[in-house]
C-alpha cells in the first residue's frame, strides 16, 4: 500500500512539474509574441487580463517576478508604439520596409534569449 501511494505521489508530483513547464512556456511565448502584429492584441490582453495571472500562479511566480513580468511587456509594446509612431511621421508605409525587417528580427531574437535567461534567474 506505501508503494502505491509513493507512486502515486511521484506522478502527481511529475504531472505538477510538467503543467508548470507549460505555464512558464505560455507566459514566455506572450513575450514573444509580443514582436508579431497578428499576435499582439491577444498578448496585451493576456498580460492585462486574467490568464498571466494564471499562469503566473501555477508557475510559482513571486509578485515581484509578475511585476518584472508585466512591467517588460509594457516596455515593448511602448517600444512598438514609438517606432510606429516614428515611421508614420516619416511617411513610411508598414509593408514597404524591408530594411527593418531583419533588424527587427534579429532584436527578437536577441530579447527573447535575454527574457529567457531573465526568467531563469528569477525562478532559481
Amino acid at each position: 500500500m506505501k508503494h502505491n501511494a509513493m507512486a502515486l505521489f511521484t506522478k502527481r508530483r511529475t504531472d505538477y512539474i510538467h503543467v508548470k513547464n507549460l505555464m512558464e512556456r505560455i507566459i514566455l511565448q506572450s513575450i514573444e509574441d509580443l514582436w508579431v502584429s497578428g499576435e499582439k492584441d491577444d498578448c496585451i490582453n493576456f498580460f492585462r487580463g486574467e490568464g498571466f495571472a494564471v499562469c503566473a500562479y501555477i508557475a510559482g511566480l513571486e509578485t515581484y517576478d509578475k511585476v518584472r513580468l508585466i512591467n517588460l511587456a509594457d516596455k515593448i509594446f511602448n517600444f512598438q508604439s514609438e517606432r510606429r509612431k516614428k515611421r508614420k511621421d516619416a511617411g513610411m508605409k508598414e509593408e514597404t520596409l524591408t530594411s527593418g525587417v531583419s533588424g527587427t528580427w534579429n532584436m527578437k531574437l536577441s530579447t527573447t534569449a535575454k527574457q529567457k535567461n531573465l526568467f531563469e534567474a528569477c525562478l532559481k
